[in-house]
């Protein structure tokens, strides 16, 4: 799996990076064929009238009931943090944007320019969101966007001694809103750490926003199945 993010050149000059958790990003479709468009409820699925609202459902849509997904958004609930441990190139790209603190957006970025960023030994990288093709969204310290492979930061059996990179919080890598059955068979950290959220629209033209249990509350995401 990949990890690919927006980046020119590498500069120390930036303002210190400030970055608030939960941390929520638009645009974020996780799982390696991720897929927006029309859905299948498989149960009972709870509509919000917004993302991890702390409001009542609005609505429920029946299992075989039908429904489109129209955006994704990831949230980091809390952080996950690797830092280099030796130069390293990482794959930039051209769609990110860090809104607030608290808050990133995923543009459309045709073919994924493989743009190489040169990342110095010791760069701390917040990991904020999951995208396609099991890559993963990062931001350096100077407010670089850049992506990083799972390869790279949850390698087969945790042994982080055949990578580039080490831990900084969590001590151990959190599984991710979609991959947490594979994470949890791999022993990584299990605790809710993530949340994939979809807009939809449902019921005739009525839209809200569904926590995505990929597998469990949901079918038709994953182009692959």
């Amino acid at each position: 799996m990949l990890w690919v993010l927006l980046a020119a050149t590498f500069s120390s000059h930036a303002d210190p990076l400030e970055i608030s958790y939960p941390f929520r990003t638009v645009g974020s479709c996780p799982g390696e064929c991720c897929l927006l468009g029309e859905w299948e409820a498989l149960t009972d699925v709870p509509v919000f009238e917004r993302d991890r609202g702390d409001d009542p459902p609005i609505a429920t849509i029946s299992p075989g009931e039908t429904l489109l997904a129209l955006r994704g958004v990831y949230w980091s609930i809390t952080p996950a943090i690797v830092r280099t441990t030796k130069d390293v190139n990482l794959s930039s790209a051209i769609r990110a944007e860090l809104r607030s603190a608290g808050e990133a957006v995923l543009g459309h970025e045709a073919g994924r320019p493989n743009t190489q960023l040169s990342v110095p030994s010791g760069t701390e990288i917040h990991v904020v969101a999951e995208d396609g093709m099991g890559t993963f969204l990062g931001v350096t310290a100077d407010k670089q966007f850049v992506w990083v492979t799972s390869f790279d930061i949850a390698p087969l059996g945790g042994d982080m001694s055949q990578t580039s990179f080490e831990y900084v919080a969590p001590e151990q890598v959190p599984c991710s809103a979609v991959w947490g059955d594979m994470c949890r068979a791999m022993a990584y950290r299990t605790d809710n750490t993530t949340e994939w959220w979809a807009e939809v629209e449902f019921h005739g033209g009525n839209t809200g926003w569904i926590q995505v249990r990929p597998g469990r509350w949901v079918a038709g995401y994953d182009a692959c199945s």
